[in-house]
């Protein structure tokens, strides 16, 4: 049984969720819409779940909200998290690969092996439990998955696999394997499928299920495709020595400051994921001397300390609405985004992030926004991705005074 949320105009929900339970005699369970994720999984109980990387943070944050309500729950998710990555790190073979498959109390230690199968009673069941209980098979993909999320999900044993392609590949040509999975990476091709990196690192590809040309553009065709006949991905990429794939950021994408220094912003904007400060970031700075962000604060998060230390804000200016069954304040008022509190802990978030990059990646300057981006205010698409250009219009004269 598939759960079927993106738009089956997507090629990858067309071809994997669609076609291919149609191929198998399966099932199709199609979700009402991205904000009953929680309740209609629950309710469909799939077997096989193809997700966006914003839906599976989504998901694990929405859940770990709801286990770390109090400050006894709070301690007891943050020891069974600790347990999980002991334990991931025990199956971690020198290679960096997982097998997911394989049992993962095998050569624990008696203690470990207790305080595992605690933490998977109270913590990890949680999760495979809320999505039906009969999971099988879990991949994201339609963008960057960020380690630090892959790993959670790993730790938890969840056992969430990347996959990448493209609608000119009629959609995946590498898929996460199930007994050799690298955190952060993808895996080798899929059979048929050939791929190189061109010497600026866009990945090239040919073979089954690639495009030979556009139909009716040459001009296209000019633009897209090696003389060879190569396909230009558009996306930037990395192979390690077993020819596993790694993802870098889409070509245009790539941040190139007025120094010459190339930045990919995904690799930053990835270490926020998890965060319960800043839950939403983009980074700019192309044809600039430095980075600067656009940040959006995780207001339930914000707000809950506002009220733990005594601070008073403007009730009446909040906005919430429900998502994953759960009621989440998508706007604040000025009086809450311009308080000195949110700015020092926004501040925090940087300099952690910021200690751990080279100096031209650091982010310098940011503005924080009152409002998530969303589908309903046309910041988000529909495969959650932020829509970057938008963001960029509508807030033009505030990115342009960062730089002043």
């Amino acid at each position: 049984t598939a759960f079927s949320l993106l738009p089956l105009s997507h090629i990858w929900e067309r071809n994997n969720s669609y076609f291919a339970m149609i191929a198998v005699g399966g099932c199709i369970g199609f979700a009402e819409k991205p904000t009953t994720l929680l309740q209609d999984i629950a309710e469909i109980k799939p077997t096989w779940v193809l997700l966006v990387p914003r839906l599976w943070d989504r998901i694990f944050n929405g859940l770990k909200g709801a286990l770390t309500s109090t400050p006894e729950a709070k301690a007891n998710f943050d020891w069974a998290m600790e347990v999980g990555r002991k334990v991931l790190k025990h199956r971690t073979k020198p290679n960096g690969a997982v097998d997911l498959t394989a049992d993962p109390t095998e050569g624990l230690d008696d203690d470990l092996k207790a305080d595992f199968l605690k933490a998977k009673a109270s913590v990890f069941d949680v999760y495979y439990n809320i999505l039906g209980g009969r999971l099988k098979v879990a991949y994201s993909g339609g963008g960057m998955l960020p380690p630090d999320l892959h790993e959670a999900f790993l730790s938890i044993n969840f056992p969430l696999l990347n996959g990448w392609g493209l609608t000119e590949t009629a959609a995946g040509i590498n898929h996460g394997y199930p007994n050799a999975t690298k955190i952060g990476w993808l895996s080798k091709m899929v059979p048929g499928v050939e791929a190189k990196l061109d010497d600026d690192g866009e990945i090239l590809v040919k073979g089954i299920g690639v495009i030979t040309k556009y139909y009716k553009n040459p001009e296209e065709d000019a633009i897209s495709f090696t003389p060879d006949g190569w396909f230009r991905t558009g996306d930037i990429g990395e192979f390690d020595d077993e020819g596993f794939l790694r993802i870098v950021d889409r070509k245009k994408y790539i941040i190139v400051l007025d120094t010459g220094k190339n930045v990919a912003p995904a690799r930053i904007e990835s270490r926020f994921v998890n965060n319960p400060v800043v839950e939403q970031i983009i980074v700019v700075g192309n044809d600039r001397k430095y980075l600067t962000g656009i940040i959006v604060p995780g207001y339930d998060y914000i707000l809950y300390l506002m009220r733990e230390r005594g601070v008073s804000f403007d009730e009446s200016k909040l906005v919430y609405e429900n998502i994953n069954g759960m009621n989440t304040c998508v706007q604040v008022g000025p009086d809450v985004a311009n308080h000195p509190m949110v700015r020092e802990l926004v501040d925090i978030e940087i300099e952690k992030v910021n200690s751990g990059l080279d100096g031209y990646e650091r982010i310098k300057k940011y503005i924080i926004l009152p409002h998530k981006f969303t589908e309903t205010n046309g910041m988000l698409t529909p495969t959650l991705k932020i829509k970057n250009r938008v963001v960029f219009e509508k807030y033009a004269e505030e990115i342009q005074a960062m730089y002043k």
